[in-house]
């Protein structure tokens, strides 16, 4: 939902705020999207599983998009971080933006893509 509100009033993201769950938004969107496809992305010769009709890059796929979602918790962090900062410590949200906020992206995207990437890289996500 946000992301699709996001896209439609076709306006800028001019909060951190905004832009940190826009972020968790599209991070659980393209997770929840691998959880839903399922045994599908299973390559079709595995042995025992029905429904399977994918193969081992889709299977991969699926296994770095899952991975991805761990960002999502990480942004979860970043949302109450980004409270105490304003509420607690009283920092305008320019000075988060321009100080803070490009941490707290390289910390979740960060953590979420070399994570799904050195599973990738090992090829644990066709085990």
């Amino acid at each position: 939902f946000i992301i699709i509100s996001r896209w439609k009033k076709k306006r800028a993201m001019n909060s951190t705020r905004d832009r940190v769950l826009f972020f968790m938004s599209l991070l659980d969107f393209l997770s929840s999207i691998s959880h839903v496809l399922d045994v599908t992305a299973i390559p079709s010769d595995s042995y025992g599983i029905i429904g399977a009709i994918g193969n081992q890059a889709t299977c991969s796929a699926q296994g770095f998009f899952i991975q991805m979602g761990f960002g999502v918790p990480l942004y979860n962090c970043m949302i109450c971080f980004y409270a105490l900062l304003i509420i607690r410590f009283n920092m305008s949200d320019n000075l988060i933006a321009t100080r803070i906020e490009p941490f707290m992206h390289l910390i979740a995207l960060g953590f979420a893509f070399v994570t799904a990437s050195i599973g990738a890289y090992l090829q644990l996500y066709n085990s």
